[in-house]
């Protein structure tokens, strides 16, 4: 291979680097967004892996009734105000078998799930205080 057959292989390289990386430029966005849509699914995959633990049962007290709502597979569910003894009042989500009674305390499970510096409090529904608790399993 003579010099002038080199330089013309140095050429083509170049410009075959020079379109490469025009296109990347040109496609800079959606590989943008397609990272940040691989680490939104890994992210959102990591929190869903994190355990919760269960914090504490407290009981509670309905002080509003937010009616009857049915989903879209034509379950029922109840929605109603429960005030905690700290004062702080939640929403919880009473299913079609569990009937409402007004007057009498609910159990209501503390969980929380920490996942680095995120922190979730969730808080359901374990039954009346009359009923013997529901073991999972």
């Amino acid at each position: 291979m003579d010099e002038r057959q080199r330089e013309i292989d140095r050429r083509i390289r170049r410009a075959e680097r020079v379109v490469l990386f025009n296109n990347l430029r040109e496609h800079s966005l959606l590989i943008v967004i397609g990272v940040a849509f691989i680490a939104a699914l890994g992210f959102g995959l990591m929190w869903n892996s994190a355990p919760d633990r269960l914090e504490a049962t407290v009981l509670g007290r309905i002080v509003g009734d937010g009616g009857v709502q049915t989903t879209r597979r034509g379950t029922q569910l109840h929605k109603e105000t429960v005030q905690l003894p700290s004062g702080v009042q939640i929403t919880i989500n009473l299913s079609e078998e569990d009937r409402v009674r007004p007057d009498e305390p609910l159990r209501i499970e503390i969980h929380e799930k920490d996942f680095g510096p995120l922190h979730q409090v969730s808080h359901r529904f374990a039954g009346y205080v009359d009923e013997p608790v529901k073991r999972p399993g």
